[in-house]
């Protein structure tokens, strides 16, 4: 399987202030869906949607991710957590998984030390050996630390994560 960590703070002057969650977890997304063949940065995701202004949004992801060739992704508007959880199991897609950072501050899985509360995209790869699942938070300064690592399944964070998962681009 093919996977790249992108981080969202990497110093883009396009739109700086670290909104850029939705674009790094794109260039993630697009990285496995086209098995490796298309890298890019979060900036440069970011300059591709025009946009300078707030966050970015998933339709702008879909655009980019049709003007790259990958025609095969499916945008659900809204989705629920049981749909992506049943197409991550497969372990044949990755997905965007929007949600409200606010209940997960303060906890171990907080990169952004409890100093942010708002709406975050994570870019949720695949099924990990034992009962979890790789993420990649692209709020993570350091691959190593935080990306792609094994959080416990879904299941077992409900708790912690937003249930009303708005959106989601599986491959």
């Amino acid at each position: 399987m093919n996977e790249i960590f992108t981080k969202q703070l990497d110093g883009c002057t396009y739109c700086s202030g670290g909104l850029n969650c939705t674009c790094a977890c794109h260039s993630m997304w697009l990285y496995r869906a086209s098995q490796g063949r298309i890298v890019h940065t979060a900036c440069t995701i970011r300059r591709m949607t025009h946009d300078t202004v707030g966050g970015t949004n998933l339709r702008q992801m879909d655009a980019i991710a049709k003007a790259q060739g990958i025609t095969t992704g499916k945008l659900y508007l809204p989705a629920t957590f049981d749909l992506v959880a049943g197409l991550i199991e497969t372990g044949r897609y990755g997905a965007h998984v929007q949600i409200s950072y606010r209940r997960i501050s303060g906890t171990p899985y907080d990169c952004f030390h409890g100093e942010f509360k708002g709406n975050h995209d994570y870019y949720v790869s695949a099924p990990a050996p034992g009962d979890f699942w790789r993420v990649g938070d692209p709020g993570a300064l350091h691959p190593e630390a935080l990306a792609l690592l094994g959080v416990p399944h879904p299941r077992a964070l409900r708790a912690l994560a937003a249930r009303h998962d708005r959106t989601s681009v599986p491959l």
